[in-house]
């Protein structure tokens, strides 16, 4: 896609994989003789742990050597020039309230930093993007289509002004962090969900695909309610809601992981909900005031931490019955 043959990215991942994986082997084979020279009684433990100390300062810095060179360091005011504020900047941040984005229509949508130095940006790059998120650069946003951004709640737009500078454009459009819909539109797969976007109110209507059919029922006319963002975190999400029994979709992506990463709750109880629009959360709520929390929480991730402590406890318990009995054995002798 780049002008790279994909078997020469084959390789040069393959070769890589490989020199690390070499590298790493010879730095284990080191700690592990290290430790057995200690154990049995070859190195005392002051020396054996130097060597482990220098073991893992070598690894550091052949992994920082081959990262990062020395003209890629940049002095702190080189590195603030390259971000200074434009006018543009600078009337954005005039607006009190946080949580909003904001499009640079002067720049490419998948390669520009600069915006989300000083904003939550539409755009910007990253080697792991969500596949559903390319989706609708290629198909929608490239292709500028307002509803979209107004959906991802892009409240400023930044533009080239006529003396060549950027300036800041509000959209009134923009949809807010959430909002209820009245009508839910049902698709039979997700091309037609991408379909259609290109012609849609996303204030008044959310986009279904028919696979979460069973969510919505025979219900496709909701109440109205207000729904206000009361506590972000990346991790953590928490919105007020009040009004009828309502259908809310959340400007935020949809994303489950290995299994309903992201769980909702609706007044502290956990719920079910569902991706429409092909990327953001849809969730209904019933009439009354209530309190929605959206909370990142993969079950691999704290599995995976559990097993990391009871692995670390094992490794400091070794530590502390061999430098125990190196103790006796220095104490009998």
């Amino acid at each position: 896609q780049q002008g790279f043959r994909i078997d020469q990215l084959v390789g040069d991942r393959r070769s890589l994989a490989t020199s690390s994986a070499l590298a790493s082997l010879g730095f284990g084979i080191l700690t592990a003789a290290t430790l057995y020279f200690f154990h049995t009684g070859k190195l005392k433990l002051l020396s054996s742990a130097a060597v482990i100390g220098g073991i893992a300062l070598l690894d550091l810095g052949l992994f920082t050597t081959d990262q990062v060179e020395r003209e890629d360091f940049l002095s702190q005011r080189q590195w603030e020039a390259q971000y200074a504020p434009t006018q543009a900047n600078n009337a954005i941040n005039q607006d009190k309230d946080p949580h909003f984005r904001v499009w640079n229509a002067t720049v490419g949508l998948t390669n520009d930093s600069y915006t989300s130095y000083h904003h939550k940006s539409i755009g910007g790059y990253h080697g792991a993007k969500l596949q559903r998120y390319q989706d609708l650069i290629d198909n929608q946003l490239n292709n500028q289509n307002m509803a979209c951004f107004s959906m991802l709640n892009a409240k400023y737009i930044i533009t080239q002004g006529q003396n060549g500078q950027p300036t800041a454009q509000r959209n009134p459009d923009a949809c807010g962090n959430a909002w209820s819909v009245q009508t839910i539109k049902i698709v039979p797969d997700a091309d037609a969900e991408m379909a259609a976007l290109n012609a849609f109110n996303p204030k008044n209507t959310a986009v279904v695909d028919a696979r979460y059919t069973y969510y919505v029922t025979d219900k496709l006319t909701f109440d109205p309610a207000k729904v206000r963002l009361t506590n972000y975190d990346p991790k953590y999400l928490e919105y007020a809601v009040e009004g009828g029994d309502a259908f809310l979709v959340f400007s935020e992506l949809f994303y489950e992981g290995s299994g309903n990463d992201w769980q909702a709750y609706i007044d502290g109880e956990p719920v079910e909900h569902i991706r429409v629009n092909y990327l953001l959360r849809g969730l209904s709520v019933p009439s009354g005031k209530h309190e929605v929390v959206f909370e990142y929480a993969p079950k691999s991730h704290f599995t995976g931490q559990k097993i990391n402590y009871a692995g670390s406890g094992i490794i400091l318990l070794l530590l502390f019955w061999m430098g125990f009995k190196q103790i006796r054995e220095g104490t009998n002798g």
